[in-house]
């Protein structure tokens, strides 16, 4: 099955070959491709060694969640990727559960209020089924915020 015509930019109107499904190609150079290419479940996998590689995709790298919400007091969820809930723990006060479970424990996240809120805190350190964020305004008051967004990388 043929997949897509390539041409390298230095050999336009040259054609040089069809790729097909079950061949392994190397294709190396600037090359031009008449439809835009798409890559269907790529497999990511290693771990980042101390000094990542420039352009280079590492599994422990890639979001694993991530959310955005709206709505004051019990926000709601508008769009997510692992996320299978949010409990409203009292003012400003917010946990994110996991659909699936982290690896482990050990993963950072970042969460930015969307309102009133201007600080976003973790409150403790992550589980692997869920984490805790707490929004409060420039004085220290826990406030309910419009809405947050936040993701979790590890």
């Amino acid at each position: 099955m043929s997949r897509r015509l390539i041409r390298r930019v230095a050999d336009i109107g040259a054609t040089l070959s069809t790729l097909t499904a079950s061949a392994a190609e190397t294709i190396t150079g600037a090359w031009t491709f008449s439809t835009a290419p798409t890559i269907a479940n790529p497999t990511i996998t290693g771990a980042a060694p101390a000094t990542p590689v420039a352009n280079v995709l590492y599994a422990d790298l890639v979001p694993k969640v991530w959310v955005k919400t709206s709505g004051a007091g019990t926000p709601v969820i508008d769009d997510d990727v692992n996320v299978s809930s949010l409990t409203d723990n009292g003012v400003g006060d917010f946990t994110v559960n996991l659909a699936t479970a982290m690896a482990t424990a050990n993963y950072g996240v970042v969460a930015t209020p969307i309102g009133d809120a201007s600080e976003a805190r973790l409150q403790a350190a992550p589980l692997t089924t869920s984490f805790r964020l707490q929004f409060f305004l420039s004085g220290g008051t826990p406030n309910d915020t419009t809405g947050f967004s936040a993701f979790a990388i590890g």
